[in-house]
């Protein structure tokens, strides 16, 4: 049990046992009885100590299927396929932190840092590799079949995008990308973050080799999602700028986009319809029951983040 505490110090919220009998390990405030431990997928948990295991990312989205909605698997999954968390650390903790960045001595443990914002601190965005694949995803949903949450989350392994670096991507992403009957506006084909490779001229424009597209479709469109915390700076939008034309120089369109844009439904729907029009399509109107789904999966979206896993 002090073990189970330690874990509790950093998290809102109670930690959630698997146990054979749900009357054991049971303290209030710390600890909530969950699934049935004598019958769990091979392979979904990993020791950390003499007595004490944590399930792997595949069988804990599991087990918030049995409880969340899809959109809210579909949110996590994104995470967990990306390369961003959002972790807010006890004030303890994030003052030593803070110290780190200060001193520009912060150690990068298996790939994980901060994002710093323009004022040098701290934030709650972080960078790190994908903890889990879509693929992964689905084979936990048939490996656990037919549990709880399972077509739950076989269906949100069928959605996902892998590689979004932040909730404001993924956000975008989800609402552009999922199918209209999800409640998206079905501009099927995107990929996150896709890395293109610049010409010659590019190169020279850009004084780059490469770029990253945040969201991106074949027919040659990228869309960037406007953070204030990255494009504030003056330097940040004449890097933008030369970016912006040695893409237009390989033929790639660069749609900017604005989380207030994202965020109201109006503008949106004409960011979407410019979308469609640059890449050569046609949106239909939506139906009643379309449009009543759009507004529910964005309900979803724009709660706090880091609270998504909270169910």
């Amino acid at each position: 049990m002090p073990a189970i505490s330690l874990l509790a110090a950093s998290h809102r919220g109670p930690v959630d046992i698997s146990v054979d009998d749900r009357a054991r390990c049971y303290t209030p405030g710390i600890t909530r009885p969950r699934f049935s431990a004598n019958d769990m997928p091979f392979g979904s948990t990993t020791p950390i100590g003499e007595s004490l295991q944590v399930t792997n990312l595949p069988f804990t989205l599991l087990q918030l299927a049995a409880r969340a909605s899809l959109t809210r698997v579909i949110m996590l999954a994104t995470e967990a396929c990306g390369s961003f968390t959002i972790y807010q650390a006890p004030q303890p903790i994030k003052d030593a932190l803070q110290t780190c960045v200060r001193n520009r001595r912060f150690p990068v443990v298996g790939g994980w840092e901060p994002f710093i914002d323009g004022n040098g601190c701290l934030t709650d965005l972080w960078t790190r590799p994908a903890s889990t694949t879509a693929q992964e995803l689905s084979r936990m949903a048939l490996d656990a079949a037919p549990k709880r949450g399972c077509e739950r989350l076989r269906v949100a392994a069928s959605l996902v995008k892998p590689d979004a670096a932040s909730p404001f991507e993924a956000r975008a992403g989800i609402l552009l990308g999922l199918p209209r009957q999800r409640g998206g506006e079905g501009h099927a084909g995107l990929s996150f973050n896709k890395r293109i490779n610049l010409s010659s001229k590019a190169k020279t424009l850009a004084h780059r080799s490469f770029c990253l597209c945040d969201l991106y479709w074949e027919e040659g469109l990228d869309v960037e999602c406007q953070s204030t915390l990255v494009h504030n700076k003056a330097n940040s939008f004449l890097s933008d700028s030369d970016r912006t034309t040695a893409l237009r120089n390989m033929g790639i369109d660069v749609l900017p986009l604005t989380y207030d844009q994202l965020k109201s439904e109006a503008r949106f729907a004409a960011f979407s319809e410019t979308v469609a029009n640059i890449r050569g399509k046609r949106l239909k109107p939506k139906t009643a029951r379309q449009a009543a789904m759009a507004r529910e999966l964005r309900t979803e979206l724009f709660t706090d983040w880091g609270t998504a896993h909270l169910v």
